[in-house]
């Protein structure tokens, strides 16, 4: 019998300690600032949580002047804000609230990249060489979370075919050709280039809207200037009020 009360007891003190995890809260004094400048910023802002981008619930709200909110948020969760500024787009930032179980304040400042047209979004390298596979897409996954998060911006994406090869020293005498068998299928024809732009207009259809795509342009840019082969820059933008 006192085997069994201790057991529902120990289920029952479990219980209660994650009931009181699930309803612990933080509060969040943000200070928003240009990265560039650090001036701080006067903005509106919608925050979301990472898992659930463009789903409700969302929090909305202006800075001050001094570019300072404060909000409640929940531990352990992560979280992107995305900001409206009057002039420019802003690049969303994604933020992590620390875990605990138990209420806490702090602060953070967080910096705001602003961007106008003909900025770059970023210069990544997300193919191997002679690849047409993409090594990673969380770059990507950054660029169309700005697109769903601000409905003004328009962007292009510049790919790149393979670096030239530098050789060094005396070229190599070329092999000569094997004779072909006449029943032997032809040999594939293998474009890098065109490769990639598939490769990375699928991966945005499958994680875009529609109206997503309208406003993504996904083109050829010819032989790279250093090592990156992808590249993103804001195509055009229009600043809209908050939903």
């Amino acid at each position: 019998m006192l085997n069994i009360l201790a057991s529902i007891a120990l289920m029952l003190g479990m219980s209660l300690s994650v009931t009181a995890q699930v309803g612990v809260t933080a509060l969040i004094r943000t200070t928003l600032i240009n990265a560039k400048t650090n001036a701080p910023l006067q903005v509106k802002y919608e925050i979301i949580s990472s898992g659930n981008l463009g789903v409700t619930p969302k929090t909305i709200g202006k800075t001050n002047s001094e570019g300072k909110f404060e909000n409640i948020f929940k531990p352990g969760e992560t979280y992107t804000i995305y900001c409206k500024p009057t002039d420019g787009v802003a690049a969303p930032y994604t933020f992590s609230v620390p875990a605990s179980t138990e209420y806490y304040e702090i602060g953070q400042t967080l910096p705001i990249r602003i961007l106008k047209q003909g900025d770059a979004i970023g210069e990544w390298t997300l193919f191997g060489a002679g690849k047409s596979t993409l090594s990673s897409e969380k770059e990507l996954e950054g660029v169309l979370t700005l697109v769903r998060g601000n409905r003004g911006v328009a962007v292009t994406i510049n790919i790149s075919d393979d670096m030239p090869v530098a050789t060094k020293g005396k070229p190599k005498k070329a092999k000569k050709p094997t004779k072909k068998s006449k029943n032997a299928p032809p040999v594939p024809v293998v474009n890098i280039l065109t490769d990639r732009i598939n490769a990375i207009t699928a991966y945005c259809t499958q994680q875009s809207t529609p109206e997503m795509l309208k406003r993504i342009t996904i083109q050829a840019s010819g032989t790279p200037a250093g090592k990156t082969d992808v590249s993103v820059l804001v195509r055009d933008f229009k600043n809209f009020g908050m939903d």
